[in-house]
């Protein structure tokens, strides 16, 4: 019976923040009181027994401090401060009731004063889109229109406007006047709230011909139609509503934070031009921050999907885009703009001491998700934030180490000769740049997860530790004496490579040496088979040369060739997938020497099930001279292995050459930009 030991999660869902989570808080409070038969000390009308009385205050005593406990520990600290002094749970209860429950508007009538008869013919009327019968009922009483319905505060307004009916929708505006337009249910909400969450803009503009005023109406939480439109992803909608919504009373004093918010909202929704266009107005809007606590600057730097460097692209897509080569001067997207207007601001002298906290968070977020245009545009004219720490005083190329972010660790190779002031940080555990990259954090492991297979996610992180057999790409840049720096659990940068990586490093023993045995196995049977085959030539041997009696035929010369060919290739792809399964398998190995194996012996396999096939066609060909439509149903059969093949393995032999031999993760020739 007692709420001492129990956590706010085993009560409620979410703490009581306020007005926007009351209700559903009300409901699961007042079940655990209920259930634990402490609901009768919240709700008691008479007074509570006096201390006379031991045996009975005793008990109510312990039964009203565990409902108050309950009560306490499921609100947030604003709330809880507004009864942390109260000492019974039934002033606690009601002091958030009359702080968090909204009066019904004065101009709603009262439930009980409605014909029902009416009431259920109007929304029936609504449902079946009978527009006449409508008009019949609100001819006849016309206080239906914004009658409110039981205890919901909606009316059949509401009704009309989620079914979307704009003949109906102007027959309700017929009979209301724009005092009943202005009417807000318990969460403050006008029509224009309910229609912005709807994708039927001439709905709004209907609403707006009755009443501008309407546009200007904010609900519980502050958020006026224009801000419910946005939140909820309508783009032409907010479109709309932006248009009409005055810009002075946008960015009036005491909206600043809705603004903000309308604004973190367009760039979540991916809208930069609407952002871009209200920032232009006020530029120094991109620092403040809304309601839950996101500016835009922040916002925008949570985009990995607006910029290049955080798009995902795969190798050939990269590599698709670097050769279109646009004519002509570029031209700034929204995205380009947006990012430059805020730059010029933070570098304005008047504002940047003001704001540099949330730039310098929105630098760090960059950092860590990989943008490089972000980080390279805001620091460009705000040197003095590449300085900046993070929490665990962490510079943005630490951060990009242990993020595992390339494209903004590359960045280092355009500081010249300053990148030497970054390379000797050590961070609040005493780890260097060494050790950041042969930890295996879990912003690294996610970041490893977007690569298939333990082996090749094992060479990634060598790439990032070792370049050439025993030189690394962090080690290229730091300074020798850090080499063997220790970090505070006492382990040098190998040392701490060696334990992080250990149980990526049997993962990586196994995925390769599953597909050796299984390539192993195919490539086996394949010997056996072409080996055997080379002495049962197309039209046999003659007994006394043992020349093939067809040899002068190019087709058998075909078979000949192709046979060798396969027998060739398949006792290499053996061999290599044999060094594979008898490897040391060190961590070094799955640098270099593993993935050559591997692409060794898949291309070997590749090579020999083609020309299996190959010969295989031939001899079918000769066998069945003439008679097409029996040769070309073989041939085509005979080319669904190599086709299935092909599917199946050769886009990993493909990741692995490229991520063996391609151009590397490092821009090592990246081009001055500070």
């Amino acid at each position: 019976m007692e709420a001492n030991n129990v956590c706010s999660s085993a009560i409620v869902a979410q703490v009581l923040n306020g007005v926007s989570n009351y209700e559903n808080w009300k409901a699961c409070v007042q079940n655990y009181l209920w259930v634990r038969d402490l609901w009768d000390v919240v709700e008691q009308t008479s007074e509570p027994p006096q201390q006379e009385d031991e045996g009975e205050f005793k008990g109510w005593s312990k039964r009203n401090v565990a409902a108050l406990h309950a009560i306490q520990i499921s609100c947030d600290p604003i709330m809880l401060s507004s009864i942390s002094n109260m000492t019974t749970a039934k002033d606690a209860w009601n002091t958030l009731a009359q702080m968090c429950q909204l009066p019904m508007p004065e101009e709603a009538p009262v439930a009980e004063f409605i014909d029902r008869t009416h009431m259920l013919e109007l929304l029936k009327a609504i449902k079946e889109c009978a527009l006449e019968s409508t008009k019949g009922v609100l001819t006849s009483h016309t206080h239906l229109a914004n009658a409110v319905i039981g205890d919901s505060s909606f009316t059949a307004f509401h009704f009309a406007i989620f079914k979307g009916q704009l003949d109906m929708i102007d027959e309700f505006l017929s009979t209301m006047s724009e005092e009943h337009l202005k009417m807000q249910d318990r969460y403050g909400r006008t029509v224009l709230h309910h229609a912005a969450m709807s994708e039927n803009t001439k709905i709004a503009q209907s609403l707006i011909r009755k009443n501008r005023e309407l546009l200007t109406f904010q609900d519980s939480g502050g958020n006026i139609p224009l801000n419910s439109a946005c939140w909820v992803g309508h783009k032409d909608m907010t479109h709309y509503l932006y248009n009409m919504t005055s810009r002075e009373f946008l960015l009036s004093r005491g909206n600043e934070c809705q603004a903000a918010l309308f604004v973190c909202d367009c760039i979540n929704n991916k809208w930069f031009d609407v952002a871009l266009d209200l920032l232009r107005y006020c530029p120094h809007l991109a620092f403040v921050e809304g309601e839950d606590g996101i500016s835009a600057i922040t916002a925008l730097s949570c985009q990995p999907s607006a910029f290049p460097s955080g798009s995902g692209f795969s190798f050939w897509q990269r590599w698709i885009y670097s050769c279109l080569k646009a004519k002509g001067p570029k031209l700034l997207s929204s995205v380009d703009n947006l990012l430059l207007l805020m730059s010029k601001t933070i570098a304005a002298s008047d504002v940047a001491q003001f704001y540099l906290s949330l730039v310098h968070q929105a630098v760090l977020n960059a950092a860590q998700r990989g943008l490089m245009e972000f980080i390279v545009e805001v620091i460009k004219p705000n040197i003095d934030l590449l300085m900046f720490l993070d929490e665990e005083r962490r510079n943005i190329f630490q951060i990009a180490v242990a993020h595992r972010q390339e494209k903004v660790f590359s960045l280092i190779y355009g500081l010249d000769t300053i990148k030497y002031l970054f390379l000797p940080y050590c961070d609040r555990s005493s780890n260097n740049m060494l050790h950041l990259a042969g930890q295996l954090s879990p912003q690294s492991q996610a970041k490893l997860q977007q690569i298939s297979g333990a082996a090749l996610q094992m060479q990634r992180e060598l790439q990032w530790f070792k370049v050439s057999i025993s030189l690394s790409e962090v080690e290229r840049i730091v300074p020798p004496m850090l080499k063997k720096h220790k970090n505070e659990e006492g382990e040098t940068p190998y040392e701490a490579f060696d334990r992080s990586h250990a149980k990526l490093l049997k993962e990586g023993e196994k995925w390769m040496k599953d597909i050796a045995q299984s390539s192993t196995i195919v490539g086996t049977l394949i010997i056996t088979i072409m080996f055997a085959t080379l002495f049962t030539v197309p039209g046999g041997l003659s007994q006394d040369t043992g020349v093939p009696f067809l040899l002068t035929k190019k087709l058998v010369k075909v078979f000949i060739i192709s046979d060798a060919i396969s027998l060739f290739a398949s006792t290499t792809s053996v061999l290599m997938f044999v060094g594979i399964l008898t490897s040391r398998y060190t961590a070094h190995d799955f640098l270099k020497s593993l993935p050559n194996k591997l692409i060794i012996g898949l291309s070997s396999l590749f090579i020999s099930i083609a020309t299996m096939m190959v010969a295989f066609s031939s001899t079918a060909i000769i066998m069945l001279k003439g008679q097409l439509e029996i040769v070309i149903p073989i041939i085509l059969l005979a080319s669904i292995p190599i086709g299935l093949f092909v599917w199946l393995q050769f886009p990993l032999l493909v990741k692995i050459f490229i991520s063996t031999y391609g151009p590397g993760i490092f821009d090592r020739k990246m081009k001055k930009w500070l």
